[in-house]
């Protein structure tokens, strides 16, 4: 989309900015936000201003009609003006699409930069991290409970107009690639995600074995999924792929599950958003924060290291969900 719209958005086509970075399920929790804005402004142009890798997780036309990418792992390995350059190019992207209102559901001083320099008319930010957030971007008076990622950014974004929080946010259609894998993977299908990006957040191989022990029966196939470098499960039983699928195809996947285990990482706010029962084994951050934004969920929280959470409590968890989801399909 070239050049700079038109001034003076209709009331009911709203230029909406969504500013949140990273990580990959920190953007999933901040979708639902957004498919709220969707669905009340169908006519709406939503940007996102995104690092890199969350981008197959939003790039969706549904819901988003441009992102804007700030590709700050390139830009640190760059060397000279070049990387300024760049910078500045997307900053002056933003401010091209002439926005209403932009909304910074992160709080740092990088995305607070974003939306200030987006020119947007009006800027709300659900918190500020550091001092010059606050000073960028004053954090908005929100109403409400706000402790989950989800509710702060709704309550955000209901500083313009009343909207429901929906059920499920707006994702990729995954349609094709899930029947692919349910053909792959007949019967009942069970994903675990093995790796975490900090240490204290990783839950040891050995005891992903003992959950995936106790989960082995007739009729169901246990996938191991990760990112490249997570450590692969060491039981005979465990069909192994980890580091073998790029980030939509793992979505994908996890779609696919009739339940998804994890530790505090993106691929459990995957499965909530496609509506997949997950048990999450949480560690430093507080659950109540940052837990995948389902009913269909279970959080095991034995303390500040994902280790410290005991396997037994992992499959009574996972265990109850599958009974409650055959209860609910029978």
């Amino acid at each position: 989309m070239a050049g700079r719209p038109p001034q003076g958005a209709a009331v009911s086509a709203p230029r909406i900015l969504v500013v949140r970075f990273a990580a990959i399920g920190d953007c999933v929790m901040a979708a639902w936000a957004a498919t709220a804005l969707r669905r009340q402004f169908p006519e709406a142009f939503i940007g996102w201003a995104v690092q890199r890798e969350p981008v197959p997780v939003l790039a969706v036309p549904d819901l988003v009609n441009e992102v804007v990418v700030f590709d700050r792992r390139r830009w640190k390995n760059m060397s000279g003006p070049a990387a300024f350059r760049e910078q500045w190019a997307q900053w002056m992207r933003l401010r091209q699409l002439n926005f209403d209102v932009g909304f910074d559901f992160q709080g740092h001083s990088k995305t607070a930069l974003a939306l200030r320099l987006s020119g947007a008319k009006r800027r709300i930010s659900t918190r500020a991290t550091d001092a010059l957030a606050r000073t960028l971007n004053p954090p908005a008076a929100l109403a409400g409970d706000v402790t989950h990622e989800v509710d702060r950014a709704m309550a955000a974004a209901r500083l313009i107009s009343p909207l429901e929080t929906p059920e499920r946010p707006i994702m990729p259609n995954l349609d094709a690639e899930v029947a692919a894998f349910r053909a792959e993977f007949p019967g009942r299908l069970i994903t675990i995600q093995t790796g975490a990006t900090e240490s204290v957040k990783r839950f040891a191989p050995e005891k992903w074995a003992e959950v995936a022990a106790g989960l082995v029966a007739p009729g169901t196939q246990i996938v191991a999924v990760g990112g490249p470098g997570d450590p692969e499960i060491p039981h005979d039983q465990v069909i192994n792929r980890v580091g073998a699928y790029d980030l939509r195809t793992s979505m994908a996947l996890v779609a696919a599950s009739h339940l998804h285990v994890a530790a505090d990482t993106g691929t459990g706010h995957m499965a909530a958003a496609y509506g997949v029962p997950v048990v999450s084994v949480f560690s430093k951050n507080r659950p109540e924060r940052f837990r995948p934004y389902t009913t269909q969920g279970r959080i095991i929280h034995g303390g500040m290291r994902a280790d410290d959470s005991d396997p037994a409590d992992v499959i009574h968890a996972a265990q109850e969900l599958l009974e409650e989801t055959c209860a609910s399909s029978s």
